[in-house]
């Protein structure tokens, strides 16, 4: 089994691309839509991009947003902002004129790449920047070709090659804004690159190995995961739009997938499918879920339906993404995050920056290649977050004695009660528990007593009957007294992130708001 990926590009992620297209010209790169691109016809793909964006005017360090779906386009437009030295800036498709233009008045970018579908919205964003990016529009056929629309500017000629150095920025990624306002994450090439590598050593994965890639790709998960990774190894991948469980289990039987990435809440509605929906599935050899907390409950019973291991990862967008798994090879433990991933050290401190003993929780860090370059435009922020090399995550963890980390929650979102620690995660996986219960969010809300309270937002499934009763009931079982939600809120829906993780500081405010 090859597994390594090609050092004969250097650093630079296009010029790992090229080396791939090289290695395996004739070999399936993407299989889309109803059509298939080769690694030679995807880099042939990305030269015409390429001198499309140079023939408008794009140049080494210039800022290119990418407003696209799932798609080859996608793949494509990466890879052509990374041969000029351009810095990809994705935004999600699921944007609003006014979030579009918060990102574009952040981001300085100067062109976009765009879906030609999407250029209302688009536009409405620009309008309310009042920038005049250049947009070059994207489109495709049935048949998968692709089209790119530009204004004619024949001034301009396509550039020389362009020297891309491996501490040069790749992207710029919004995290989720789960905690408030999204920040501009800075990834170099170095840094996606490096994460790449730590991945291909972690999992037993080679150039004959076909992923699927259905994480959104503008999300550091699927950018890193499913969109780099595969491409540098030299694998297949299967394009899906999106985790449209119609669409998955056709995909994964017709194309022989191998490698399975997803997130929490697409492999707990796996784990309800019923046997001969799961049987589309045995060719998998493993898979892995991130971006958002895995509850116990639905990896055991994803094992009791699925032939392949289920493997829980953590990771964040400041370290591009992956810290750390659990092994497929070796002890995987229920409840954990597993072990930092090769050439990734972690540490867990306390308070005034000392290292923990084994069992003790405090914030988790950490170090190496992969950690951002920094917050974009903002030195204080990136001050506040890096030191001495070491990137503070921002979430509570402890670590045993066979250094298996456990994520406990985010820092910001514990809870003082009555000078005790109270961490939601803790309570939100017992209520999951719960027959009927669809999603939870445990927040804190100030107390005069307490000091805060924790507060429980339940969504009922379909059909379901369940009051507040029934959950501080079960609470009460399994959690000490003063963990207990002092209220319990029914939802008809909770405000998620694109990738299912709960929005806390949007659901504060709307419990603030009464």
């Amino acid at each position: 089994m090859e597994k390594n990926i090609s050092a004969s590009g250097g650093e630079n992620l296009y010029g790992l691309f090229r080396a791939s297209a090289e290695r395996f010209s004739g070999k399936p790169a993407l299989h889309y839509s109803s059509a298939t691109l080769t690694y030679g016809e995807l880099n042939s793909e990305v030269n015409r991009l390429a001198k499309v964006l140079s023939g408008v005017g794009v140049t080494r360090g210039d800022r290119v947003f990418l407003s696209l779906p799932n798609s080859a386009a996608f793949f494509v437009s990466y890879l052509a902002a990374f041969k000029l030295g351009a810095v990809a800036v994705p935004f999600s498709t699921s944007f609003t004129p006014a979030e579009i233009a918060s990102l574009l008045q952040h981001s300085r970018a100067s062109f976009g790449i765009v879906f030609d579908g999407l250029p209302d919205t688009v536009e409405a964003g620009v309008a309310q920047a009042g920038s005049k990016p250049t947009l070059i529009t994207v489109a495709w056929d049935a048949g998968g070709d692709i089209r790119y629309s530009a204004p004619k500017n024949e001034a301009l000629s396509p550039s020389a090659h362009t020297e891309v150095l491996s501490g040069d920025p790749a992207v710029i990624l919004y995290t989720s804004g789960t905690t408030g306002s999204p920040k501009g994450v800075v990834l170099s090439h170095r840094n996606i690159v490096s994460n790449a590598i730590s991945c291909s050593a972690a999992l037993p994965v080679s150039q004959d190995d076909v992923f699927i890639t259905l994480i959104p790709m503008y999300h550091s998960f699927g950018f890193t995961v499913c969109t780099m990774l595969p491409l540098l190894l030299g694998s297949t991948c299967v394009v899906l739009p999106g985790p449209k469980k119609e669409l998955v289990a056709d995909a994964v039987k017709r194309f022989g997938v191998t490698v399975f990435v997803g997130i929490p809440a697409l492999f707990g509605i796996m784990a309800l499918a019923d046997q001969g929906t799961a049987s589309c599935f045995d060719t998998v050899r493993f898979f892995a879920s991130g971006a958002a907390p895995l509850s116990i409950r639905t990896i055991e019973m994803f094992s009791r339906k699925y032939r392949a291991p289920l493997l829980e990862g953590y990771g964040l967008t400041e370290a591009a993404p992956v810290v750390s798994l659990n092994p497929h090879d070796g002890i995987r433990k229920n409840g954990s995050i597993g072990v930092p991933v090769p050439g990734v050290s972690v540490k867990v401190v306390g308070e005034s920056g000392e290292e923990l003993a084994r069992g003790e929780v405090g914030e988790l860090l950490v170090k190496g290649p992969n950690v951002m370059s920094g917050y974009f435009g903002d030195e204080v922020a990136t001050e506040e977050r890096i030191a001495d090399g070491w990137l503070r995550s921002g979430d509570m963890a402890r670590m045993d004695s066979d250094g298996y980390i456990y994520i406990e929650d985010r820092k910001d979102d514990m809870i003082l009660v009555q000078g005790a620690n109270v961490y939601p995660h803790e309570i939100e996986d017992l209520i999951r528990d719960i027959p009927g219960v669809l999603e939870v969010a445990v927040v804190g809300v100030s107390d005069s007593h307490l000091g805060k309270r924790p507060v429980a937002i339940v969504q009922r499934a379909k059909g379901a009957s369940l009051d507040e009763a029934t959950v501080t009931e079960h609470c009460r079982r399994g959690l000490s007294a003063h963990k207990v939600p002092r209220r319990v809120d029914f939802w008809d829906e909770i405000p998620l992130s694109p990738l299912g993780k709960p929005l806390k500081w949007q659901i504060r405010e709307m419990l603030i708001q009464g």
